[in-house]
């Protein structure tokens, strides 16, 4: 059996584990023993000759100690990443899938290949074509190319590459413009795949290829979204909101059919869930706008179908959110309304008055980002929502993170309500621009495409790479960088595609963009606003991060950065009139000029913030300009008369804590450098630029623990990183 195979592929099969069910079309017995040897060998006694021996000679007879050691007492064998399954009846799969992690994959696994477990035969040789595709790409004459399989309905070679999580050989079909929506009578299309086991970061690049959200296919003749509701019992499965969210945003809609397959009736994704009880999944498609008013083939509403199906929980939550919509006017029908108020006549009223009291609160408050009242997001006026289209990605976060504590009972319909009218209900020119950018996508031979501008008014008439970056594809926002786009084009609604990218907090694409030569200093946007303003309108956990990688190329923190309805704001103005005591506080550790007077206004920052007392952290956002002041004088560092005189008397406990810090860091010399950390802070920036360059050595920052430098250690960390990206500026010209 073993005669023809060769060293070389004995070594691939060796040291390829992942690869190594579908190699040979071996006996199931040998490949037992042939991916137990590979994965490690239970003794020093069991070697690659014996090894060797036994399976091209024979298989193992019953005494012996490697087939003891794998039949009789598998159980004792120690692989980290192997199922320990005890019963007979199972004891040889489990070493088909040595690899896989649990019960769970091994299922899954299973159920999409829906192949008989012991008859391997027909699968083996026919997959071999694959691997060595995937093994050396230049073999690849057609990426649509089926592999003759009928065990599994003939797969495609795009189909199998997500099936394996070969991530860079997905990369390298998609890039070749692979058609991804070639259906197989098993499997469906390559998302039907990618759904169906898990791969979020694929179905995006899917989507980007053009893949069809709602194509019935597969042998259960179902949508994609569909195998997202199919679990083994007990299962957990963490991943259904953002899978979700992921194609809503690309057009999913919840209400239409997900499986068809007669005589059993239609369904659609509520009904699947209400049928299998899976609460969870009940919430989060309500929370998403699954309509509680459609009526499937048998006349029956969710509301009657939870109670059919004997689901209490789901039919409270399917209640409350009737109440809920019909209270803020919503369409509900008749038919459901009285139903709720007959069978829930005490929470019935309770609820109301609390959706009440929230309704009045959305009426009197108004967004600081957006700038409407929040009542506004349930306006059945076309003028007034539009002004919800006119915002990125960032600024609807940033509306959300202001809506979350007020509102309770109304968040998840207000998400809901700003989701359909900037990701959904597109104009024709909306849509008319992306179905162009998908098509541009497929074909970037001709060059004179590169800068081609998309007709959208809403958009600003964008350019390729700034839809791309809208759109957050990484892939062709990189293909479009090599054929060296335009990057500092800008327009008046998005700006340049460094503002899109920083706004949409995408790290990679903004580092990408630098790296190209974005500027970082463009006024661009209706706001005539840097890239970093963008960065100070709202709270966020990864803005110190952004603003360090865009310091590196440049950008200084005391230039303006918005210039609009003549105020000329520098970035630490801008944060303390949001209330952002974040930005404020990481902007004074990296060398904000605490003097600078704003020429409108004639105020210094300390002065600036006393305007502002309405804020609810204006105490703290105060301390941290006082207490930073007070570290400048005690260091020794001067600070105009104004602050000064607003200090006085202020903390001596914090005097003392920097006069003992400034003696230690006259002793400590700052690493790679011959300078202490008190001459860093003392030395002007041009200064350490002129002495690092003189001395030829590379600057390099270090973190500095809190407990030895707590009031200068970071500043001074800060100024490093400053200088380094002046020094690197410096020696490019």
């Amino acid at each position: 059996m073993f005669k023809h195979m060769n060293v070389e592929l004995y070594n691939r099969m060796r040291f390829n584990a992942d690869q190594l069910h579908y190699a040979l079309p071996l006996e199931t017995e040998m490949i037992n023993i042939l991916l137990c040897a590979c994965r490690s060998t239970p003794s020093r006694s069991y070697g690659k000759n014996y090894i060797e021996k036994e399976l091209t000679l024979k298989p193992p007879s019953k005494g012996s100690p490697l087939r003891d050691s794998i039949f009789e007492a598998p159980l004792t064998l120690k692989r980290p990443s192997a199922v320990a399954v005890a019963s007979p009846t199972t004891r040889r799969w489990r070493y088909l899938y040595p690899f896989c992690r649990s019960k769970k994959e091994i299922s899954i696994n299973y159920k999409i290949m829906d192949r008989p477990r012991y008859n391997l035969r027909a699968e083996t040789a026919c997959l071999q074509k694959y691997f060595d595709f995937n093994e050396d790409t230049e073999k690849v004459k057609d990426v649509n190319e089926r592999i003759s399989c009928p065990k599994f309905g003939n797969p495609t070679l795009l189909q199998l590459a997500i099936f394996y999580n070969h991530e860079k050989f997905v990369k390298f079909l998609l890039e070749k413009n692979a058609d991804v929506n070639i259906v197989t009578e098993l499997w469906g299309t390559a998302l039907h795949v990618a759904v169906k086991l898990r791969r979020f970061h694929m179905m995006q690049n899917l989507f980007h290829a053009g893949a069809i959200i709602d194509k019935l296919a597969s042998k259960k003749n179902c949508t994609p979204i569909y195998y997202l509701f199919e679990k083994e019992e007990g299962e957990k499965d963490t991943d259904w909101q953002s899978i979700i969210v992921l194609f809503i945003k690309k057009g999913l809609d919840v209400d239409q059919i997900c499986i068809r397959c007669p005589p059993e009736p239609s369904m659609t994704l509520l009904d699947v869930a209400l049928k299998n009880k899976e609460t969870k999944a009940v919430k989060i498609l309500l929370d998403v706008g699954a309509s509680v008013d459609r009526v499937d083939d048998s006349g029956r509403t969710p509301l009657e179908k939870a109670e059919i199906f004997e689901s209490e929980e789901s039919k409270e939550l399917i209640s409350d959110y009737i109440i809920k919509l019909r209270m803020v006017g919503l369409p509900v029908s008749d038919r459901n309304w009285k139903a709720v108020a007959e069978t829930n006549y005490r929470k019935f009223n309770d609820l109301k008055l609390e959706c009440m009291q929230e309704i009045q609160l959305m009426k009197d408050l108004t967004d600081p980002v957006i700038g409407i009242t929040y009542d506004k997001v349930f306006s059945k006026s076309e003028e007034e929502l539009k002004i919800f289209k006119t915002f990125l990605r960032s600024d609807i976060m940033a509306f959300y993170d202001n809506i979350r504590p007020k509102f309770k009972i109304y968040f998840k319909i207000m998400v809901r309500q700003v989701r359909y009218v900037t990701e959904i209900n597109l104009s024709d020119s909306e849509r008319q621009a992306t179905a162009e950018y998908y098509e541009k996508r497929k074909n970037l031979k001709d060059l004179r495409w590169i800068n081609i501008r998309l007709k959208c008014s809403e958009y600003g008439d964008p350019t390729l790479l700034q839809f791309a970056v809208f759109c957050e594809d990484e892939l062709f926002v990189c293909q479009l960088l090599q054929r060296k786009a335009n990057v500092h084009f800008d327009n008046v609604v998005w700006g340049t595609a460094l503002h899109i990218a920083v706004r949409q907090h995408k790290m990679t694409i903004i580092e990408m963009l630098l790296k190209a030569g974005a500027r970082v200093d463009k006024l661009a946007t209706k706001f005539n606003c840097t890239p970093i303003f963008h960065l100070l309108r709202y709270k966020n956990a990864y803005w110190v991060d952004r603003v360090y990688l865009l310091i590196k190329y440049g950008v200084n923190i005391n230039h303006v950065c918005v210039d609009y309805d003549n105020k000329k704001q520098v970035p630490l103005e801008v944060a303390i009139v949001n209330g952002n005591e974040v930005a404020v506080k990481s902007l004074l550790e990296m060398g904000a000029d605490i003097d600078k007077v704003n020429p409108r206004t004639n105020m210094i920052p300390l002065q600036l913030i006393d305007t502002y007392s309405n804020l609810p952290n204006f105490m703290t956002i105060r301390e941290m300009i006082m207490n930073h002041i007070v570290i400048l004088i005690t260091a020794g560092i001067p600070v105009s008369k104004r602050n000064r005189d607003a200090v006085q008397r202020y903390n001596d406990d914090l005097i003392k804590s920097c006069d003992e810090e400034i003696k230690s860091m006259e002793s400590i010399k700052y690493p790679y450098t011959r300078l202490t950390y008190y001459e860093i802070l003392m030395k002007s920036d041009q200064e350490l630029v002129n002495f690092f360059l003189e001395t030829r050595r590379s600057v390099k920052h270090k973190e500095v623990p809190n407990e030895l430098l707590r009031n200068y250690g970071q500043i001074v960390v800060n100024k490093v990183i400053r200088v380094n990206a002046l020094v690197k500026a410096r020696r490019k010209k």
